[in-house]
This record gives C-alpha cells, sequence and structure tokens, in this order.
C-alpha cells in the first residue's frame, strides 16, 4: 500500500504528538478508489495521505474520519471539545425536556 512520506512537521505532528485512541478527521470528499477518475485528480483527498493516516491511527488504535463519506442511518455531525486536559468527543448535554420531567423522591 502506497503512502505518502509526512514533511517532518506533520510526521512530528501526527506520528509523535498523536496520542492513543487517537481520531484523525479528513474534512473532504470520500477517498477515491485506485484507477478511478477521482483518483486521477489533483485535488484532495488523496488516497495516499490518507494511507498514511489509516496507519497512524492503527499504530495508535484510534480512528480515521472522513466527512463527506455516506454515513449509515442519518449522519451527525462530529463534535470535538478543547479544555486545559486536551481533546475529547463533545457529548451532548441532556435535553431540557428530559430534564426537566425527573423529580426527587417525596419525603415525609
Amino acid at each position: 500500500m502506497t503512502e505518502t512520506e509526512a514533511v517532518p512537521n506533520v510526521k512530528w505532528l501526527f506520528e509523535t504528538q498523536g496520542r492513543k485512541r487517537c481520531t484523525i478527521v479528513s474534512p473532504s470528499w470520500p477517498i477515491p478508489t485506485p484507477g478511478t477518475v477521482e483518483d486521477a485528480d489533483k485535488q484532495p483527498p488523496h488516497r495516499q495521505a490518507a494511507n498514511h493516516h489509516r496507519r497512524v491511527v492503527r499504530e495508535k488504535q484510534g480512528d480515521f474520519i472522513v466527512t463527506m463519506e455516506p454515513a449509515v442511518g442519518k449522519p451527525k455531525p462530529v463534535r470535538y471539545e478543547i479544555s486545559r486536559y486536551g481533546v475529547g468527543l463533545a457529548l451532548a448535554a441532556p435535553s431540557v425536556a428530559a430534564a426537566s420531567t425527573t423529580s426527587t423522591a417525596r419525603q415525609g
């Protein structure tokens, strides 16, 4: 499998600074199949770069997401939260309707 040889700064960022269970997000059209018209296009996404990203996440037990690949069911946005503790998947807050229907046990 042919992959892009990352330039030093990208190699450092992805391979050295990437954490275990990391996620690499490619904000692009689906990765083209070898030999297709899309594969000959000079514009992103590049299959060889995707191969590099897949290898990195495989070694780190992470995920590689391409935003425009068809989603099964209803697609949902990918949201991340950046805090002083690092980056993590942003979890949805409970809905107001669900929160207002819960009540505490009655005492007395």
